[in-house]
Parts: structure tokens; sequence; C-alpha cells
């Protein structure tokens, strides 16, 4: 069939179907949204094990941060509320929603023993931590001085498991 095709034709066809993986990707790079979740002074370390929060009987969802400020310090946990974000108990996931559409950031299972009710949660991978640290310039009324500065987003890739 595409030997019927001219020559000329048949190259500018296959260079379009080439490029459309490429122009997909960058649609959805151009669509993921970042979200800022912490930023501030570089005094503790942010540990990359993160999960999400739920409120079951409220329907909310939130994710916790995990930080450390010294080898011998115990973990600290901060809240953080996204807005957008909630957990859907009746699909078992926790989900983000904006602009008319939602994204599954994680499953939970449900479990109960004993009266006891357990939820375990499953990362999707559609909504990702990201840290960067950056040197900024601070006028301390005496010096300038130079400090590290921490920022956490949180990236939701809409290409994944959409609702």
């Amino acid at each position: 069939m595409m030997r019927d095709i001219p020559p000329p034709i048949r190259r500018f066809l296959l260079a379009g179907l080439l490029s459309l993986p490429a122009s997909a990707a960058l649609a959805d790079a151009a669509s993921a949204r970042t979200i800022t979740v912490y930023d501030g002074p570089a005094t503790v370390a942010f540990n990359e094990k993160h999960h999400f929060g739920i409120n079951a009987e409220l329907n909310r969802a939130w994710t916790n941060l995990v930080f450390k400020r010294g080898d011998d310090d115990p973990l600290a946990v901060k809240r953080v509320t996204v807005p957008g974000l909630r957990y859907a108990p009746d699909r078992n996931a926790v989900i983000y929603a904006a602009d008319g559409s939602e994204v599954v950031c994680a499953t939970v299972q449900t479990r109960q023993f004993l009266g006891m009710t357990s939820r375990r949660q499953q990362a999707t991978g559609n909504c990702n931590f990201q840290t960067r640290t950056e040197q900024v310039r601070v006028d301390n009324g005496f010096d300038i001085e130079t400090r590290e500065r921490v920022r956490i987003e949180l990236r939701i890739n809409p290409t994944g498991n959409t609702i």
C-alpha cells in the first residue's frame, strides 16, 4: 500500500509518524503538574520515603514528608495538605483531581482483624516527589550569607492511571 504513494509524500508521511511519540511526550511533560509541598531552609534532611496519609471517614488525603535532623535524632513526619488530593473509599484510592481530570496516586488495601482496621498503600508512580536544593543569598542585616534551601515538589503525571 505504501508502495503506491510517491516517494516524496511517503517520506513526509513517515517523518510525521515518527515524530508522533516525541510530540506526545512533549505534550505529556507540558501537561504534568508540579506542586510545591515544602520550601524552606535545609536544616533538616528529607527522607525519600514518603507516603500519603488518609482519613477514610472524611475522604481526605495528604502527604507525609519524613525529615531527620541528625544521625541520632528520630524521624519527624510533617503533614502537608495538597489542594485537589483526596481519598476515594469507593475506589480504594488516593486521587488527585484538577481541571476536570483525576489521577490515581496510590491504591489502598483495607484489612480488618480483631476489630482493627489497617490500610496499606501501593504507589502507582503517577505522583512522584522531587527534591531540589539551591544556594540562596540572604542579607541578615550585618552580612550577606549563603544558605542552602530545600524545595520538595509533588509531580502529578496525568498520562498514568486516570479515571
